[in-house]
């Protein structure tokens, strides 16, 4: 957010589409672990699907909003999705992301197992 607001330029109501790459649900494990910390945010802030969309909230931005997931290749295609609407005139600057978070390395080992 820092950057965003440091960077001098007016985003507040423009036309500025956010694309973010996503990938691993694995915070809602992290989040829910323990019973009483859970709160009315807790789903929204696991939920991937929304990330693009609480940065359009807060900054009220009003282009196309949208978390995209392709595996390995979501950061990639949210950029090549942020070219597009630009070119198609949906937006007319775009903000593009992208998150990847692995807290659960046991789960890979078992699928991919790492050499001794």
């Amino acid at each position: 957010m820092a950057a965003l607001e440091d960077s001098g330029i007016k985003y507040n109501g423009s036309r500025t589409g956010v694309f973010v790459g996503v990938g691993m649900e694995e915070q809602y494990g992290v989040s829910a672990h323990d019973r009483d910390t859970i709160t009315s945010y807790s789903i929204t802030g696991c939920t991937l699907s929304i990330n693009a969309n609480r940065i359009s909230f807060v900054f009220n931005l009003q282009g196309p909003s949208m978390s995209i997931d392709t595996a390995c290749s979501s950061s990639v295609t949210a950029f090549h999705e942020a070219c597009k609407a630009i070119r198609d005139g949906d937006c007319d600057q775009a903000l593009v992301g992208g998150t990847y978070n692995i807290y659960f390395l046991k789960i890979y080992y078992f699928h991919y197992p790492l050499p001794e």
